[in-house]
């Protein structure tokens, strides 16, 4: 957590409220993610939540009730290992079920999940296992070298536990050791709805690692927001092709089909020749890509008419810039709309989205006929503006800072007093994103995304 003064702190309840609602008071379904993984469990039991595809191309279900067994052995596990409430614990491994078990352990316990990517350098990740202050790390069979070799500059680091093939005797082992351990599960305390349940660390180029702290309430909020506004159901999959250590893919890809009560059909990485023949095999509603994903597909040359895709409804395409020459090229290649999205982790990683019931032609001209392509209207999650240096909202094309307020703002930077204070200005939470707005016909402000001010 933070130290941070009166003024901070009433500035950041502020930009956490929506239309003066306090984030205390969001009124969700459920308290917590563990809450929703089990009333899931209860109401959807045998039916198939996750479908993964090994790096080995084996495809392997697991039932809603067999991914709550597992969050309840790994979380008996990681209670006997002196995990607590409020403790944190660190992951690092590619897209794997383990990770999907590994995140409910931790939120049913109390703890808090700090993600790591793998593709981080040694310093990097060194510098966030001790800025981050875990007690635990959950390390794939791959990275366990790396890991303990940095262990010394991660004092607080008391605990490794192994994934995969079981490499030392004298760490204890996710799978062999939880097995034998009791598929219920009840946390030494209760778990509320404003506690903490992730940290999402980047490396920026400063070299300082910033956390940016979010709570159950985040996440929950977010991932229903999401689900209504594409319209999922409990008869629809999504497919995730983005790491489930980013904050994209873990509250899209993954919290969203759970709390919709649908399906999620996991990769651990991207296989261009491999997309449509798995969207057209699972029945995938909705994919969860960025531009570079997109990109990838262009240049693959496949073509969609070689596979059964009625059901593929539109891809959601959001961390990163997606230009109008692009966008126009791929919705003309493989007759599918994008969805243009922004957010960023602070505000729990999607606020504004083009809106899916578009006609065609009014969904073209908001991607293509601008200087940049729209990212839409505000998810009814979070309130969005765009700022002048005075703090004055802008009118219509003009540019400002654009600023965020509702359930999906985080908390603070983790141990960043100074960094947290220059975040919040006015009652709301200020991206650094350039930004204007411009009115359609109905009233509504579609935004757009023209640069940053700072990183």
């Amino acid at each position: 957590m933070v130290d941070i003064d009166q003024a901070t702190s009433e500035a950041i309840a502020r930009a956490r409220s929506l239309h003066d609602v306090p984030i205390e008071e969001a009124g969700l379904a459920y308290r917590t993610l563990g809450h929703l993984l089990e009333e899931q469990a209860d109401a959807h039991e045998q039916k198939i939540f996750l479908i993964f595809y090994g790096a080995d191309g084996q495809r392997r279900e697991y039932t809603y009730r067999e991914v709550y067994e597992e969050a309840c052995r790994t979380a008996n596990l990681f209670a006997g290992l002196g995990l607590r409430p409020g403790d944190r614990v660190a992951t690092l491994d590619d897209n794997h079920p383990d990770l999907v078990v590994i995140y409910f352990a931790a939120f049913m316990l109390g703890a808090t999940v700090v993600p790591i990517d793998p593709n981080f350098d040694d310093r990097d990740i060194a510098c966030i296992l001790h800025a981050s202050r875990v007690s635990h790390a959950c390390v794939r069979d791959i990275y366990l070298d790396r890991v303990s070799a940095l262990r010394g500059e991660a004092p607080a680091c008391r605990t490794i536990v192994q994934m995969g093939r079981r490499l030392r005797q004298d760490l204890p082992h996710l799978h062999a050791d939880a097995a034998r351990l009791s598929t219920r599960f009840a946390p030494a305390r209760i778990i509320a709805a404003t506690d903490e349940a992730l940290v999402m660390y980047s490396c920026p180029a400063s070299g300082k690692p910033k956390g940016v702290v979010l709570d159950h309430v985040n996440l929950l909020s977010e991932a229903l927001a999401i689900g209504e506004w594409h319209r999922l159901s409990d008869d629809q999959r999504l497919m995730c092709i983005l790491p489930v250590h980013h904050v994209k893919g873990i509250v899209l890809s993954l919290i969203t089909p759970l709390a919709a009560g649908g399906g999620l059909v996991l990769s651990p990485s991207f296989q261009a020749e491999k997309f449509f023949e798995r969207i057209a095999a699972d029945r995938v509603t909705v994919v969860s890509t960025d531009p570079g994903l997109l990109e990838a597909l262009l240049h693959a040359k496949l073509s969609v008419d070689a596979y059964r895709l009625a059901h593929l409804r539109h891809l959601i395409c959001g961390a990163g810039p997606l230009t109008v020459e692009f966008v126009q090229r791929f919705e003309r290649l493989f007759k599918r709309p994008v969805i243009h999205a922004y957010g960023l982790s602070e505000a729990t990683a999607c606020s504004s989205c083009v809106p899916v019931d578009l006609a065609p032609g009014e969904h073209k001209q908001w991607l293509t006929r601008h200087a940049h392509a729209s990212v839409g209207i505000p998810l009814p999650v979070n309130e969005m503006v765009v700022l002048d240096d005075d703090g004055n909202e802008t009118g219509e094309g003009v540019s400002g800072e654009i600023g965020l307020r509702g359930h999906n703002v985080m908390r603070c930077y983790d141990a960043d007093p100074e960094a947290t204070r220059a975040a919040f200005r006015n009652g709301w939470f200020m991206t650094g994103d350039i930004g204007s707005w411009r009115y359609d016909g109905e009233g509504r402000k579609f935004f757009f995304v023209e640069g940053r001010t700072r990183t």
